[in-house]
């Protein structure tokens, strides 16, 4: 797409980050394309079905056209690598259109109502505490912060990566004055759902934000603006560069992906799956998803984010067991092994008791048979000496009973 053709499609979307509109224009000009019309076409053609009252067949003629795009591209080779667009990219694309009318015309209804559901991403890594806990175990004073704060602030790269080093800071300040173990704030509308988010820090992510803010303000003289910041001061990473830093930590801590992808929004998906399975509607507010408005108003709902977040800890915390059940096998093969000693030290013993009563045993037979012995000759000397026989017995003395 040319300069002037992004431009071309790009006005019609006045809503969302630049990224999402540019998304939105490459749409709408591969809808156009397709139906062979141009958006002053599309923007007329509602416009006329106003005058003449007749916004309902407009309406099913859109939806009917949607779904006629979404079977199209459904039907279309990636000439990239000659096979099939998957059904999300299909989804993705002809849902697209639901922008365009909703910003320009009349928002459609159920739109993607005929679409297949989405599918889940089958070669994505799934992070699993124990990968994170390694990664941070392995992790140096950046990585340790970036992870930590990552895990508990659970929203997008873009969020992520806009979090400044003045807020970090004051939040830190103010934990540490209060003596919290958590602190909570409400973060800024996230571009995609407008929502904002009631966030978190997680102790470990407290400390290693210390930490890490200490270094850069070491390293650059004063604070820079963003934390993750690109050497210049008033500039941060690209989401590129964050993606390579996550891997190069996860090749650190020798996690083995099975050339699976994988990149920062997984832990997005982690932070938010735990949350989920203690509060499905609680977890979208934390993470800033898209929620109704009287949910985000109600009284209680930084006292029932705080409750969730911090039953969640237990299942996202990075401190703890760093070798997770490799470990746990370890210490029950130890503990195995030292059963198995306890029990050869008791027969070792039992074997000399018994060889001690066994030896006592002999020695008192051998001395009853001694005696037995001595009594005999002695009948026998004594009868020959009665029969005025000569003995040649030589008798000691009998032994005096015990």
């Amino acid at each position: 797409m040319t300069s002037e053709d992004y431009h071309k499609y790009a006005k019609y979307f006045r809503r969302g980050k630049d990224s999402t509109k540019h998304r939105n224009a490459y749409k709408l000009m591969h809808f156009c394309k397709w139906i062979k019309l141009t958006p002053e076409d599309l923007i007329a053609e509602f416009e006329k079905a106003k005058e003449d009252n007749k916004l309902e067949s407009w309406e099913r003629e859109q939806i009917n056209r949607v779904s006629e795009f979404y079977n199209h591209i459904l039907n279309s080779t990636n000439p990239r690598n000659n096979e099939p667009y998957s059904i999300n990219y299909a989804r993705n694309e002809a849902s697209g259109m639901g922008a365009f009318h909703k910003q320009n015309t009349k928002a459609l209804v159920d739109v993607t109502k005929e679409f297949a559901p989405p599918q889940m991403a089958t070669n994505e890594y799934r992070f699993q505490q124990d990968d994170l806990r390694k990664m941070f175990y392995f992790g140096d004073t950046k990585e340790k912060a970036m992870l930590s704060v990552a895990v508990s602030y659970g929203q997008g790269s873009k969020e992520f990566l806009e979090l400044e080093c003045e807020k970090m800071k004051n939040l830190i300040e103010e934990a540490r004055d209060k003596g919290l173990d958590f602190i909570s704030w409400i973060g800024k509308a996230r571009a995609k759902t407008s929502v904002q988010p009631r966030s978190f820090l997680t102790p470990e992510a407290i400390d290693s934000l210390n930490e890490y803010l200490q270094l850069l303000e070491k390293k650059h003289g004063k604070m820079p603006k963003y934390l993750w910041c690109n050497g210049q001061k008033d500039k941060h990473i690209t989401n590129q560069a964050l993606n390579i830093q996550l891997r190069r930590i996860v090749e650190k801590a020798n996690i083995k992906t099975h050339n699976k992808s994988v990149h920062f929004h997984l832990i997005r998906k982690f932070t938010f799956s735990r949350l989920r399975r203690i509060d499905r509607d609680i977890a979208k507010v934390i993470c800033a998803k898209s929620v109704s408005a009287s949910d985000m108003t109600y009284e209680e709902i930084d006292e029932q984010c705080e409750k969730v977040f911090r039953l969640a800890y237990k299942v996202i915390s990075l401190n703890g067991d760093v070798l997770g059940k490799k470990k746990q096998k370890y210490e029950e093969r130890i503990e195995r092994l030292e059963s198995a000693l306890v029990k050869l030290q008791q027969d070792v013993t039992d074997y000399k008791t018994l060889n001690e009563t066994l030896g006592k045993k002999l020695d008192k037979e051998r001395e009853d048979r001694a005696k037995d012995t001595m009594r005999v000759m002695k009948a026998i000397h004594e009868f020959m000496k009665k029969a005025g026989i000569e003995s040649k017995l030589e008798l000691d003395e009998e032994p005096k009973e015990d």
